[in-house]
């Protein structure tokens, strides 16, 4: 597919029909008709705001301007979206080098971990929905506030990111969003300071985060002239995980196998529900619930405990947490009030989009771990355990991503 696309970049469509089309119409059609916020190929006489059209307003605002052709604007699109993961891949290699691991591993775990990503899937219809790089970008940026004292500087980044990627779409604002609160609970946990010296190094990435949506508010307040939508749009209760989504895919046969798991169940749409994190990943899982059991089973003294790495248990919990966010708790368990104190939240129905978050941080922590692992066997100098390590952890990996 990739090969046909790269050579006629500007005369293919990563999708023909449905959501696909619409929004290579739309993005299309602002471009080579349209100016500034306002789009006029859709609610007629009235239009519409610009980001509700689906069409990337990041990249079809600035080119409306310059009167280029269909073909032209096609192929700034489709290069942009390929181009995207190769962005990905750098950044999430450049980030295993900086954590120890191996080098060859470091450029091999990146394709594996993107090429499975469910935003992976998105470039045949979602296409403002298919970008991993500033996710990646953010979650770095995280860990470098975490670490170093230059937060100024990174948190006007992670400010800046956030509010440009949500004019590619806007649910890149709420996971941007998010990422932060994850890091505040997590932090809240983790942290052996007095829990007012936590809150007071807290302050400054949530004030980030909510400076990212009142950044946007402003755009919108400015440019958006419609008055009646709804506040509360139907589907955030619907459009949600469930907790056998992040093991079923009928594209995979590790996916299947957890169907018998799960009484049969299957999981064969690539739509808002599916997080499949993978056959390797699954296995991390069950390291990490033995290794809390050997940890609370005599304190942490218990020689089958492995320590942590601290990215690692800070990983682990954004996994944790937004899993849960992604399938709605708390608000299925009866909580479904507390959204009347979110109204922000109502607006973007579809929090089964959060396991994107899930699927990223898992991934790392499962490499870090693997990293971990294989670092040891180097060390001790055991040649033959480390390749009885290596070899199926990547062939097993690899091959599910040849059959998905």
């Amino acid at each position: 597919m990739f090969r046909t696309l790269l050579s006629n970049l500007g005369h293919s469509l990563f999708g023909g029909g449905g959501d696909g089309a619409k929004n290579y119409y739309t993005y299309l059609y602002h471009v080579e008709n349209g100016k500034g916020f306002h789009f006029e190929g859709m609610n007629y006489p009235w239009g519409d705001q610009v980001i509700f059209s689906d069409n990337q307003p990041l990249l079809a605002v600035p080119l409306s301007y310059l009167h280029i052709s269909i073909h032209q604007a096609i192929w700034i699109m489709n290069f942009i979206l390929i181009f995207n993961f190769i962005v990905s891949g750098i950044m999430l290699t450049r980030f295993f080098l900086k954590n120890n691991t191996p080098w060859f591993l470091a450029g091999i775990f990146p394709i594996l971990i993107i090429f499975m990503a469910p935003n992976f899937y998105r470039i045949f219809g979602h296409y403002g929905l298919s970008y991993l790089f500033n996710f990646i970008w953010m979650l770095i940026l995280i860990f470098q506030f975490h670490k170093q004292k230059k937060k100024f500087n990174t948190l006007s980044e992670y400010f800046l990111i956030n509010v440009a990627m949500a004019f590619i779409h806007m649910y890149n604002l709420l996971l941007g969003f998010i990422l932060i609160l994850l890091y505040y609970l997590s932090y809240l946990i983790l942290e052996k300071e007095t829990f007012l010296k936590k809150i007071k190094t807290l302050a400054a990435p949530l004030t980030t985060a909510l400076l990212s949506f009142v950044s946007v508010k402003i755009n919108f307040l400015l440019t958006d002239h419609i008055t009646d939508r709804p506040s509360s749009p139907w589907g955030i209760m619907y459009y949600v995980a469930e907790f056998k989504n992040f093991f079923l895919s009928d594209y995979s046969p590790f996916g299947k196998i957890y169907s018998l798991i799960f009484n049969g169940a299957t999981m064969g749409n690539l739509d808002e529900s599916y997080v499949y994190i993978g056959f390797i990943p699954s296995l991390y899982i069950l390291f990490i619930l033995f290794n809390a059991i050997a940890f609370f089973y005599k304190k942490g003294k218990n020689e089958m405990y492995l320590p942590l790495l601290s990215t690692e248990r800070y990983l682990i919990l954004f996994a944790f947490f937004s899993s849960l966010l992604a399938m709605g708790y708390p608000f299925i368990s009866g909580m479904d009030w507390l959204l009347d104190y979110m109204p922000a939240l109502k607006q973007f129905r579809s929090l089964g989009r959060i396991g994107l978050i899930t699927y990223l941080s898992l991934h790392i922590a499962c490499v870090l771990r693997i990293s971990v692992m294989l670092n040891f066997f180097l060390e001790k100098k055991h040649y033959r355990l480390f390749l009885y390590i290596l070899l199926p952890i990547v062939s097993f990996w690899t091959l599910e991503i040849f059959l998905l």
